[in-house]
């Protein structure tokens, strides 16, 4: 989340913390989370994994 605080501040926006920023993979694994999901096969990049594993959701693919 840090470089998309960075990435954001550059071209001037103004940007308090990491907090405020909503991601597409932190709202996926929110919304699995909510749904009790317990495992998913990931198509994906490791952003989206990162924010699953964070929810505790299992991620089932081979090489992760």
């Amino acid at each position: 989340m840090l470089s998309y605080l960075i990435r954001l501040r550059d071209p001037g926006i103004s940007i308090k913390s990491v907090r405020h920023i909503l991601t597409s993979a932190y709202a996926t694994a929110l919304f699995l989370h909510k749904r009790n999901m317990a495992k998913v096969y990931v198509v994906g990049e490791s952003g989206l994994v990162s924010e699953l594993l964070a929810q505790g959701i299992r991620v089932v693919n081979e090489h992760f």
